[in-house]
């Protein structure tokens, strides 16, 4: 009986029968007055992947030609509420939802190519990363900062970048957030559209909070998942309430960590839905109980389930639609939301540095105004600001200005102290524990101070201290101090081991280095360096075991690599040209004299496939006496084949032979091979390599009776804690097959 009530006052309320009445309550129960048509609130809920059905539902209010009035919505649906505001219409939106990556959106790491040259040696090292404050270690607010997703939000929306009252929008619209400090809902009707949408999608310890006017706002599905009282309070007549949330899970049900941090921010919005689906006079609830807040890769069922319900209610809709059309209401017009073409850049504002100083911003950003550019430039600005890592979230609005628009940039600086943990093993450097403290702008503003530890049987500390100049972005003075400790074997010609050395190598770096991009460097520096050699078996006497060397030498580094494990494509180069001399060394009986010293490294991934890529490599290094020195060239100076890692320049990598198992003054090795990915993840390298040496830098070079040559088979699988690899590899010269294993990113 109150269904058939209620549709009698919506028939009263807009002149018409409505067919049926689907209900949980009563809804409003008064009439508009007879001159006024009745205006229509869509409502969109929270739920995460499951608001992929708001898209479905749509397109059928599309087809019934409903004309909405007001829009309010949370999390997942502010996200699609406020693109339907502003004129996406369902079929962009299916498109956006379909094509969309969303593992890598919500995975918050942008491209390597974006990060500067002298992070690029960090990604890929460390499995866990804290804030250090307050003498102690923290925890981050969130696992995701959001850098991917507010980049995307605000070119979708750039079109009404200027707009602060979002009444003022193609269609009215409002989203709800939960201040996390007293957990009260927070209705968002002004400011920055992207933000606000930000801060209602922000499910606690998935994403970071938004701070807003003084006020930390989270998801606010925590409190009002549903918001159809928001809808009413706006003028909505009739409401038409797309709910994608669900019952909460039973103790069965909660099988996975999606499902406990969905479970755990839903008891109180459960309680808030069930009072506002009772204001719904058309209530649409898509079957899909079966999925979770992150079943992003079943977004085309998702907008299906979400068709097939709202189809359930046609009848209703059609009755709506020809309401409006009697009131010379048209269906919904064609818009184009998206601004395309260049964009008059006339200035340049930033707000939230404190302790980055607005060069090193200005320098990342590289936009010299007034200037037209497109919102791929625009996006690509913001990821070179943040691959610097010295920010958490880099992004814009576009405001108006006297000759154009005003690039308005917001940063939240990134914590200033971190401290990083891995673990490792490999065959040659056994088991570490991988250790890093780092401290930005504690020693200026645009500095790094950075502290490595990789403590094990073969342990290392690296301190390493940098700053950007203020006189150009880019240029910069650097101070390096290391340690480090290898345990290398010396085999015969039988392949027999005939002796074990340690080899500590230590001392310290001055640099001056210029970053000219992120993929290119150039420096010069001054070096002092130490080296003791100590034996472990005595079958072997290496000689001389101290060296004392001054070194002045210039390089170069080009990284345009795709990632650092498993590259798929691009290319990296290291040069360099090094004095080494004796100059203040404290002994002089060392017969160490004065060498020049010259190492080249390229290696190069060729894409031929989604999967494949063709890899090639070429090392070659030279070391020989100063003008007339005829003395020998100590060990310590020496080039090293064998192994599969570089962890200093001057060794080479080899399949087929052992670790540092092979020393010559000069060498030049080629590798050449395939990399397959046959799932997502999995890697199999197939690899030949050759070398050809001498050992006196006056013969001819490539002579043949110093030719080696191997192969190897490596199958990896990227994890978590890093990736876990096999190989199996043999030489050509000695027969005998190695086997290495790798456990996690290397040091």
């Amino acid at each position: 009986m109150r269904s058939v009530r209620l549709a009698a006052a919506i028939a009263c309320s807009i002149g018409i029968a409505l067919s049926a009445r689907v209900s949980a309550g009563p809804g409003r129960a008064d009439t508009p007055p007879p001159e006024r048509r009745a205006r229509i609130g869509l409502v969109l809920s929270g739920g995460g992947a499951k608001g992929f059905a708001h898209i479905g539902a749509l397109k059928v209010l599309e087809e019934a030609g409903v004309r909405v009035d007001y829009i309010t919505g949370t999390s997942m649906g502010s996200v699609v509420g406020a693109l339907y505001a502003i004129g996406y219409d369902a079929k962009a939106l299916e498109r956006l939802a379909l094509d969309t990556d969303w593992n890598d959106l919500l995975s918050d790491t942008v491209s390597r190519r974006y990060y500067s040259i002298d992070e690029k040696n960090e990604d890929g090292k460390y499995i866990l990363s804290l804030p250090l404050h307050d003498g102690g270690i923290g925890l981050p607010r969130g696992l995701i900062a959001g850098q991917k997703t507010m980049l995307l939000l605000a070119r979708l929306m750039a079109r009404y970048h200027h707009v602060r009252d979002f009444r003022q929008l193609p269609i009215p619209f409002r989203c709800v957030a939960t201040d996390i400090e007293n957990g009260k809902p927070i209705v968002l009707e002004r400011g920055f559209l992207p933000e606000a949408v930000r801060a209602s999608m922000s499910l606690p310890t998935a994403f970071n909070p938004v701070e807003l006017d003084g006020r930390l706002l989270v998801d606010g599905g925590v409190v009002r998942n549903f918001p159809v009282s928001d809808a009413r309070e706006m003028g909505a007549d009739i409401v038409i309430g797309i709910d994608t949330g669900a019952p909460l899970y039973s103790k069965k049900e909660i099988d996975s960590i999606a499902k406990i941090m969905e479970q755990s921010v839903s008891f109180l919005g459960d309680i808030s839905t069930k009072e506002e689906q009772k204001l719904c006079d058309i209530l649409i609830q898509p079957a899909i109980r079966e999925y979770n807040a992150t079943s992003f890769s079943d977004a085309a069922t998702l907008i299906a389930r979400g068709e097939e319900a709202a189809r359930r209610f046609l009848p209703q809709l059609a009755a709506i639609a020809a309401d409006q059309r009697r009131h010379g209401i048209d269906p919904r017009p064609a818009a184009s939301p998206a601004l395309t073409g260049p964009i008059r850049i006339s200035g340049i504002t930033v707000t939230g540095l404190t302790n980055v100083s607005r060069s090193l911003l200005m320098g990342k950003l590289d936009i010299a105004t007034p200037a037209d550019i497109t919102i791929d430039e625009i996006d690509e600005a913001m990821n070179r600001a943040y691959g610097s890592h010295f920010f958490e979230q880099v992004y814009y609005r576009l405001e108006p200005g006297p000759d154009g628009r005003v690039l308005a940039v917001t940063v939240n600086e990134n914590a200033t102290s971190l401290l990083k943990l891995g673990i490792h093993y490999d065959t040659d450097i056994k088991a570490a524990l991988l250790l890093n403290a780092t401290f930005r702008n504690m020693l200026g503003q645009g500095s790094k101070l950075m502290f490595d530890a990789r403590l094990g049987q073969n342990p290392a500390l690296i301190a390493s201290y940098f700053i950007h100049s203020d006189f150009k972005p880019g240029i910069g003075f650097g101070v390096d101090v290391w340690f480090d400790q290898v345990d290398v074997d010396i085999t015969d010609n039988q392949n027999n081991v005939i002796a074990s050395l340690v080899y500590s190598d230590y001392g310290g770096t001055m640099r001056f280095q210029t970053i000219f991009s992120n993929a290119f460097a150039l420096g010069l520096a001054a070096e002092k360096q130490y080296t003791d050699i100590q034996k472990k078996i005595a079958h072997y006497d290496p000689g001389v075991t101290y060296f004392q060397f001054t070194n002045y030498f210039a390089f170069c580094k080009v990284d345009l690599l795709d990632r650092t494990t498993y590259p798929r494509s691009g290319f990296a180069l290291y040069g360099e040209a090094k004095l080494i001399t004796d100059d203040l060394a404290t002994k002089k009986d060392m017969n160490v004299s004065n060498y020049e010293r010259y190492i080249a490294r390229l290696d190069c991934f060729l894409p031929v496939h989604d999967r494949v890529s063709l890899l090639g490599a070429c090392h070659w290094g030279l070391i020989r006496p100063y003008q007339a020195d005829t003395a020998p060239v100590p060990y310590p100076l020496l080039f090293y084949i064998g192994g599969l890692y570089t962890y200093q320049e001057s060794l080479f990598p080899f399949y087929g032979y052992r670790f540092m198992e092979v020393m010559w003054r000069e060498a030049l090795v080629f590798q050449y091979g395939i990399q397959i990915e046959p799932r997502r993840d999995t890697f199999v390298r197939l690899i030949a390599n050759t070398a050809q040496t001498t050992s006196n830098a006056e013969e001819v070079p490539l002579q043949k009776d110093a030719r080696l040559s191997g192969y190897g088979v490596s199958i990896g699988l990227l994890t978590p804690i890093g990736p876990i690899e096999i190989t199996v590899m043999q030489s050509l010269q000695t027969h005998s097959v190695i086997l290495h294993f790798n456990l996690g990113y290397r040091f």
